[in-house]
């Protein structure tokens, strides 16, 4: 594992025990090996380093271009496990670093597929983890978090507060017949919307937002492994 990786989520999970009533449920449903798509909703600047403390894989993942403007930071981040992406604008080499790393062993990708934090609730998720996904198809670990909606700066790594509850969901697959339906103009649609009401069923139902269903879930798109 890489060493300021390994520095930084052992930190940060050392502060979250200090300083927070920090909970980690369901841990037996992280795979140990294998190729890993983490996707998780997202409500502060901490989450990311907050799966790296909560999940003992080593995790990377897209961070807006912006945060790699400052040469220093930039270097930390790439060092940490992070690659720029454009979330407006098809980025090419976001995607060949995905590839990349859900194409070598035991590679571990994580992603906020809403693509922004959002403090209230889920909102509408972009379809990019649907389409790597369904293109590679990597095992998918569905993750919610709850009590860091509060925790608004970054250094609040350093300082976190409340009770925050990381909780983690049985792992699952995009079907393999899918592939065959690529054409289909509301396949990465409808995926994204199972892969979201996955992680829905993990968090309160007043953070479920526009993904809070009544009914109970007929997954048709995805399957549990």
């Amino acid at each position: 594992m890489n060493l300021l990786y390994n520095i930084c989520s052992n930190t940060l999970w050392l502060n979250l025990r200090i300083w927070t009533k920090y909970n980690v449920i369901n841990k037996k449903f992280i795979p140990s090996r294998g190729t890993l798509l983490v996707i998780s909703n997202h409500q502060s600047n901490i989450d990311a380093g907050l799966l790296g403390a909560s999940i003992n894989r080593r995790l990377r993942w897209p961070a807006k271009i912006e945060l790699f403007q400052n040469p220093l930071m930039g270097r930390f981040l790439r060092s940490y496990g992070a690659f720029p992406v454009k979330r407006e604008a098809v980025d090419i080499n976001s995607f060949r670093n995905m590839k990349s790393i859900l194409t070598e062993k035991n590679g571990a990708l994580a992603m906020f597929p809403e693509g922004t934090r959002s403090t209230k609730g889920l909102i509408k998720a972009k379809q990019g983890a649907a389409k790597i996904a369904n293109i590679l198809s990597p095992t998918i670990l569905p993750v919610g978090i709850t009590g860091t909606s509060h925790l608004e700066g970054l250094f609040r790594v350093f300082n976190p507060t409340g009770n925050i509850t990381v909780t983690i969901g049985k792992p699952f697959k995009i079907n393999p017949l899918n592939k065959n339906k690529s054409g289909d103009e509301n396949l990465f649609e409808n995926i994204t919307t199972e892969m979201m009401r996955r992680i829905a069923h993990l968090l309160p139902q007043e953070k479920r937002g526009v993904y809070l269903t009544e009914s109970d879930e007929n997954f048709t798109l995805t399957s549990e492994v």
